[in-house]
């Protein structure tokens, strides 16, 4: 017999259905935030012991302020602090239309977007969202995402 693979839903949050985007905007449902697809292997966006405790402070403090605002907020309001948008991976400097993640093409969509962590330093955080979850996949410290 083969191995019970369980399928990952991600509309899905623990035995809870998200649904799409278009309902988490309907229905002003605040954000939430998942590391499932963290990427800690691509370089450009590997976090190791030499980060500074700084670093993880403000994005903390980001995640936080973001959770008390709703997929509609996010998604419609444009601020330069926060400076989130979707993503071009046509300018990327690193791939060139995808996060690489297996099945991404089902997964993600076009709802690829990031935000700064903080005005001025501290880098960008990038992912895709379903329904009012924002997959972070890139915490990208330095800035390699576009040239």
């Amino acid at each position: 017999m083969g191995k019970n693979v369980s399928r990952i839903n991600p509309n899905k949050v623990g035995n809870r259905v998200i649904g799409d985007v278009t309902s988490a905007l309907e229905k002003d449902l605040t954000m939430v935030f998942s590391f499932q697809y963290l990427d800690c292997v691509t370089e450009e966006f590997c976090i190791n012991e030499s980060v500074p405790s700084s670093y993880f402070v403000k994005l903390y403090e980001r995640l936080k302020e973001l959770s008390r605002m709703t997929m509609k907020e996010f998604t419609s309001t444009k601020t330069k602090a926060l400076r989130n948008h979707p993503i071009d991976f046509s300018d990327s400097k690193v791939l060139k239309n995808c996060f690489g993640i297996p099945n991404e093409d089902q997964i993600v969509g076009d709802s690829a977007w990031q935000f700064s962590i903080s005005k001025d330093e501290h880098g960008r955080v990038a992912g895709f969202i379903i329904g009012q979850v924002f997959y972070i996949v890139w915490l990208d410290r330095n800035h390699s995402l576009y040239s």
